[in-house]
């Protein structure tokens, strides 16, 4: 039906032509003096018409030829120069894509809007079939020249393109819907339980305020927020949106153009980073703080450090490779891990030197008396091995010798300067020995050493005889004397051994609980100072 009604039009369109161009003719021959007409003018605007009548098959097709037939898109939708064009611009965000630390970039997606008068594109309402609004390519039509001015994309004027709604009055609304990727200063002091501030910058690229004033949309053109449509705004899996700030800012000099300022200020979830990175450090210290709980004959407490400090760097490295290289200020969690393996670092040192003492003897080390001082008696007690039998074992090391294994004594066995047990008791054997040693023309004497506070201090007894030896046992007698020095010595020296081994334990057991203290202090503090920072 539609084809023939065409057909049909031009066909009428031919005759109508071919009736005008007779007339014209017939008129001229018939005239005596004909004036000069220009007759192809005429026809060519008859045709045009004729065209115009076959394009618009509507009416908002007609509105919109009718409106584009002069329209400059060069040329600001105002007819005095004089006159301030304004703009009203907000924003509708969808989506917070990404912000990347490493490289300061915040991507995001968004509708922008913009709203203007354009006297140009008014018409009646009642010629048109009472049109109140249209759609027309906003390519065909001025739009403010509006950029991102902190944008680090390549394409900053790429954006899907749309209709802009022209409604009767030349009010004109421009929804654009773009993918910004702007910069943005991290700020990574207090990873992972920061705040970051991310503005989004417009301004008119070749209009100065005096000839584009841009405001926001609403009641107050000066400050505002960001609108969000919750059907359509997709929430981060990281990055919590907790501000939307937006303002105008209008320069004093009227050379430079307004600045229209859109702010997002994101929050950190941190559960990420506490389960994935916080929580296996804090583990891994723990773990150190319990080498010393390991024995030293093990053989497996440097073996343990090193790995747990190689598994705490693996962590630092990794989050290193998130975190942008800057020297301005040192993250929270950096400080964190840095502590951490210091304490792992310090826990495989101290091991060593514990290692070093238990595996030392008196052949090549005597123990001083001020280190079994601090170390059975007051070390002891505040690493909670106060109960143990550490040193009661030790017959004779040169020191003071105490038979009582029923009573308990802090001294454990020996006397020490404070000590107000000096006097000792004898040995059963060394009674029933001085009591037989005649018999065999033996005497039996103790040898007494004197304490710094004067006492006599009895210790293992000593041997002499009182008459020389018949010479059918002084082969016998050489004989058993070398055996039981060698014994003597050999006793000496495992008892030594034990003594050095019992002091390692106990530094095992005090260091133990002071680096479990520091670690706990440290980690406590960190925590509250996050605690403080999330409120």
């Amino acid at each position: 039906m539609r084809f023939c009604s065409r057909h049909f039009a031009k066909i009428g369109s031919a005759l109508v032509i071919f009736i005008y161009l007779f007339s014209l003719g017939s008129t001229q021959a018939a005239s005596d003096h004909p004036e000069p007409h220009d007759t192809t003018t005429e026809v060519a605007v008859v045709v045009e018409n004729a065209a115009a009548e076959e394009e618009h098959f509507s009416t908002e097709a007609k509105l919109i030829h009718n409106l584009l037939r002069n329209y400059r898109t060069q040329v600001r939708p105002t007819n005095n120069s004089k006159v301030t064009t304004n703009v009203q611009v907000s924003m509708n965000l969808k989506q917070i894509i990404d912000l990347n630390e490493k490289k300061g970039e915040l991507t995001t997606s968004l509708y922008m809007y913009y709203t203007w008068n354009d006297t140009r594109l008014m018409w009646n309402m009642s010629l048109y079939d009472d049109i109140k609004r249209i759609r027309i390519p906003s390519t065909t039509i001025w739009t403010p020249d509006i950029i991102l001015t902190n944008t680090v994309d390549e394409n900053m004027r790429d954006s899907i393109v749309v209709n802009a709604i022209v409604y009767s009055d030349g009010r004109v609304e421009w929804l654009p819907l773009s993918i910004f990727k702007t910069s943005c200063s991290i700020k990574v002091v207090h990873f992972p339980f920061d705040q970051q501030i991310c503005s989004l910058i417009f301004k008119s690229a070749g209009y100065d305020r005096t000839q584009m004033r841009l405001a926001l949309a609403g009641t107050n053109e000066n400050f505002g927020n960001v609108s969000i449509d919750d059907n359509e705004f997709v929430p981060h899996g990281e990055w919590a949106l907790v501000g939307r700030p937006a303002e105008v800012f209008r320069p004093e000099d009227d050379s430079e153009p307004t600045e229209v300022i859109f702010t997002f200020v994101t929050k950190r979830k941190p559960l990420f980073y506490t389960l994935n990175m916080l929580l296996p450090c804090m583990l891994l210290t723990v773990l150190s703080c319990f080498t010393f709980y390991l024995p030293s004959a093990s053989c497996e407490k440097i073996s343990l450090g090193i790995s747990l400090l190689v598994g705490d760097t693996i962590f630092i490295f990794l989050f290193a490779q998130r975190m942008p290289s800057t020297s301005f200020s040192i993250p929270l969690i950096a400080a964190y891990l840095l502590y951490t393996m210091c304490l792992l670092s310090a826990c495989t040192i101290t091991s060593t030197f514990v290692l070093n003492f238990h595996w030392r003897s008196n052949s090549s080390h005597k123990t001083p008396s001020w280190l079994r001082e601090f170390v059975f008696v007051y070390l002891k007690s505040y690493a909670g091995m106060s109960k143990m039998n550490h040193g009661r074992n030790i017959l004779y090391t040169g020191r003071a010798y105490k038979d009582n294994p029923n009573s308990y004594d802090k001294t454990n066995g020996f006397s020490s300067i404070k000590s107000n047990r000096a006097k000792q008791e004898r040995l059963g054997s060394d009674a029933f020995f001085s009591h037989e040693a005649g018999r065999f023309g033996l005497t039996a004497r103790r040898l007494d050493v004197k304490s710094k506070e004067g006492k006599k201090i009895s210790t293992m007894p000593s041997v002499s005889f009182t008459s020389d030896v018949p010479t059918i046992f002084q082969d016998s007698y050489d004989k058993i004397h070398t055996i039981s020095h060698l014994l003597k010595k050999e006793r000496e020296d495992q008892l030594g051994q034990d003594e050095w081994g019992q002091i390692a334990e106990v530094l095992d057991r005090a260091l133990m609980w002071f680096y479990l203290f520091f670690f706990g202090f440290g980690t406590l503090s960190f925590y509250v100072y996050a605690m403080i920072l999330q409120q």
